[in-house]
């Protein structure tokens, strides 16, 4: 199973009936399963996920968004001002000094 869990940290996871096929179970099972593992459903886990790769990312920030699995720049930006209360450029310049 945690093989399967692992496909969630991929810039383009698979979605979470066609996860929950692969491994054999219902959806409903599986976001019971992840949220009993991690405290949260799939889709939270994704996001979660997908900020930790940016926030040990670097470089052009259109390019850390496609990297990362953003869909673009903008979607970078809000997710780090909704989850760190900054933007990405000084949030990245914070954690390298």
């Amino acid at each position: 199973m945690t093989k399967h869990f692992k496909a969630l940290d991929d810039p383009h996871p698979p979605s979470v009936a066609g996860l929950a096929d692969s491994v054999g179970v219902s959806e409903r099972q599986l976001r019971r399963r992840i949220g009993d593992a991690v405290g949260y459903g799939p889709r939270t886990l994704v996001s979660v996920l997908r900020f930790q790769r940016a926030a040990r990312g670097g470089g052009a920030l259109a390019d850390l968004a496609h990297r990362c699995g953003y869909a673009d720049q903008a979607h970078l930006t809000r997710e780090f001002r909704r989850l760190t209360g900054t933007t990405p450029k000084r949030f990245l310049g914070q954690a390298s000094s």
